[in-house]
């Protein structure tokens, strides 16, 4: 990590594809085993840039070499050498105003911890031992790395937000709606007795998905209809189990038809069901590590890495290419 390089070999370019699966392995030995390629890896996905103009005279900084000290995670800084500005010769980090400004550990660690993130089957204790770079063996705390997952965490709501219409359905479109219970079991036995009501929904056709926490963690009517006006695009067709919590959606103009669980899965007049959503339920479940359990705000950061891998992880081999560009799109490097 702490090799010499020559300053004309940052070129800002890397070719992504000449890497055909961007898993821990690859990452180590054909990116961040280099300061060079790290560096070149970042500039092409737009995480750094290479050129800034000065905050103070607006005028073009230089790149140079940290000569202050030995800095592994990004050994590059801006200085403006412009003699009439405040800020003549003061050194400005390359990783300033980026997804990586104020990081504890080095760049090279939060790429390859983003890698296994990435690839989804990760824990804390995996995390420490694969992402120990350094030559002195130091490990990374879990305080970094949950900082981190909750960055990464955020990045994910982020690009669901932005690359998402909002509401999903609309006319002639069915839209399964229900609404589970995340949190405890007692004695990890039985129905959930503490957690956060949660209100889903699916659509048939497009298979786009919305989750939302009920406010103040209140399963009424009012707060189900304000939810359901609030995702779902009018003329949808909506299919709800026979809760009595959803009996004013006719009333309300909706399409709404029910199935009673207690008798069929499938209406046998009408064909209804929620299949789809009772699906999901369990596919989100089953992605929930156990600290999803405490009511704080940290299972809509659950939700929304849900969602994102749903939607944008459909080729895993690149998944991390299109994770750190979403992350650049949420942290664009000043100019």
């Amino acid at each position: 990590m702490t090799e010499d390089f020559d300053l004309e070999a940052i070129t800002g370019t890397f070719d992504t594809s000449s890497i055909r699966i961007y898993n821990s392995y690859f990452v180590s030995t054909r990116i961040i085993s280099c300061i060079k390629t790290t560096i070149n890896f970042c500039c092409e996905l737009g995480l750094i840039r290479l050129d800034r103009t000065c905050s103070r005279c607006r005028k073009p900084c230089k790149l140079v070499k940290e000569k202050r000290k030995e800095d592994a995670r990004f050994p590059l800084t801006f200085r403006c050498y412009n003699r009439k500005c405040i800020l003549y010769n003061r050194y400005l980090s390359i990783r300033s105003g980026t997804f990586f400004e104020g990081a504890h550990i080095w760049v090279q660690e939060v790429i390859l911890m983003a890698s296994i993130f990435c690839f989804g089957k990760y824990d804390y204790e995996s995390l420490i031992y694969q992402c120990n770079i350094r030559d002195d063996e130091t490990l990374l705390s879990t305080r970094s790395i949950s900082d981190w997952l909750t960055f990464f965490r955020e990045v994910c709501i982020f690009a669901v937000c932005d690359h998402t219409n909002g509401k999903i359905g609309g006319p002639g479109l069915v839209v399964e709606v229900d609404e589970a219970k995340f949190g405890k079991r007692k004695s990890n036995v039985g129905r959930i007795v503490d957690g956060q009501w949660v209100v889903g929904g699916i659509c048939r056709e497009t298979q786009d998905v919305f989750l939302v926490p009920c406010p103040e963690n209140r399963r009424i009517a009012i707060c189900l209809l304000n939810i359901i006006q609030n995702n779902i695009n009018p003329g949808s067709i909506i299919i709800t189990d026979c809760w009595k919590g959803y009996d004013s959606l006719t009333e309300s103009g909706w399409n709404h038809y029910t199935v009673n669980h207690s008798y069929n899965f499938i209406d046998p007049n009408s064909g209804a069901h929620t299949q789809n959503i009772e699906s999901l339920w369990w596919q989100v479940k089953r992605s929930l590590p156990d600290t999803h359990t405490r009511k704080d705000g940290h299972l809509i950061y659950h939700f929304g890495e849900f969602l994102y891998r749903r939607k944008f992880f459909t080729d895993m081999p690149k998944s991390l290419l299109t994770f750190l560009k979403h992350a650049a799109e949420l942290y664009p490097p000043p100019i």
